[in-house]
C-alpha cells in the first residue's frame, strides 16, 4: 500500500486524519506548530495516525494538503514532489464574513499546481469562480 501524509491538521486536515485511522490506513500527520501539538488528534484518530514534521508528511506516496490560503505557498515551499500524488483540499475560501481571497480568474488548483511543481495533481475542494 501506498504510504499517505497529511499537511494541516485544522478541520479539514483533521477529519482526513481521523477517517484514514478509522479504516486502519498508516499516515504521518503534521502542522504549522510541530509533532507535539498533535497528540490529541493523534488520540482520536488511533493507532494507525503518526505525528510527524510537515517534511515526513510531504515524503509520502500520497500527500493531502489542508492549509489555509494564505499559508499555503509557504508550506509547499522547498519540499520534493516529484513523483508524488499531491492532493489538495485547498481553495480561497475564508470563514464568513471575510470574502473570498482574491485570485483572479483562476482556479486555485492551477495555482498550487506552480507552486508544487513536479506533482501529480489532484484536487478536490475547487470553488467555482464563475467562469464559462
Amino acid at each position: 500500500m501506498p504510504s499517505v501524509g497529511n499537511i494541516g491538521a485544522g478541520m479539514i486536515g483533521g477529519a482526513i486524519a481521523q477517517r484514514l485511522g478509522a479504516k486502519g490506513i498508516a499516515a504521518t500527520i503534521a502542522n504549522s506548530r510541530g509533532p507535539g501539538t498533535l497528540a490529541d488528534l493523534i488520540a482520536k484518530a488511533g493507532p494507525s495516525i503518526t505525528a510527524g514534521t510537515r517534511e515526513e508528511a510531504a515524503a509520502k506516496d500520497i500527500v493531502f494538503v489542508s492549509v489555509n490560503w494564505p499559508k499555503l505557498q509557504g508550506t509547499l515551499a522547498g519540499l520534493d514532489w516529484k513523483g508524488r500524488i499531491l492532493i489538495d483540499t485547498n481553495n480561497n475560501m475564508q470563514k464568513p464574513p471575510l470574502p473570498p481571497i482574491d485570485i483572479g480568474e483562476r482556479a486555485s488548483t492551477a495555482i498550487v499546481e506552480e507552486w508544487a511543481p513536479d506533482w501529480t495533481s489532484s484536487s478536490s475542494n475547487e470553488v467555482a469562480t464563475g467562469r464559462t
